[in-house]
């Protein structure tokens, strides 16, 4: 059984404010980037619907991908490194021994996901979808089981005031 001082040693790496703020500005620049939100802000000139999604490719059959979803699977590796970083952290955090195990699990597995979606993002050829969706899904349903484990050392108002 975890103490809180040991609780309190876990969320101070897990919510080192400005390791959040870089993760929330990932996520929200793929986002923008991937043009998933349903208020997305398009240009006039865009040939997109707000919230349609990206442009997978530019030009006329040239196969180039789009810079934008370039730039986003970029970022979905800058979001997986801070995740790993966190993760690595958390190792020299004194706190039990399988609850660690299975916080620095989730991790990784959620990096695991956001590696998997920048990979099949920046595919040269058109990814498998049904493949990727299932290795995607397969790491955050992972990630999930594991934080489901912990979650004494979660903390739903970690992100208030941030962003």
């Amino acid at each position: 059984m975890a103490s809180r001082g040991e609780i309190r040693a876990v969320r101070r790496v897990l919510y080192d404010r400005n390791r959040l703020r870089k993760m929330m500005d990932e996520v929200r620049s793929i986002d923008v980037l991937m043009n998933t939100g349903p208020n997305a802000a398009i240009a006039p000139d865009d040939v997109r619907l707000p919230g349609g999604g990206p442009r997978w490719l530019i030009g006329e059959g040239d196969g180039e991908l789009d810079p934008n979803v370039a730039e986003a699977a970029e970022r979905c590796r800058r979001l997986a490194k801070l995740l790993r970083t966190t993760r690595q952290e958390l190792k020299n955090v004194d706190f039990p021994r399988d609850d660690k195990r299975e916080l620095r699990n989730a991790l990784e597995q959620q990096a695991k996901a956001w590696i998997a979606r920048a990979d099949a993002w920046s595919a040269p050829k058109a990814p498998d979808v049904g493949a990727a969706v299932k290795e995607i899904n397969g790491h955050d349903k992972e990630s999930i089981r594991s934080y489901a484990k912990v979650d004494k050392y979660l903390d739903d108002n970690a992100f208030a005031g941030i962003g």
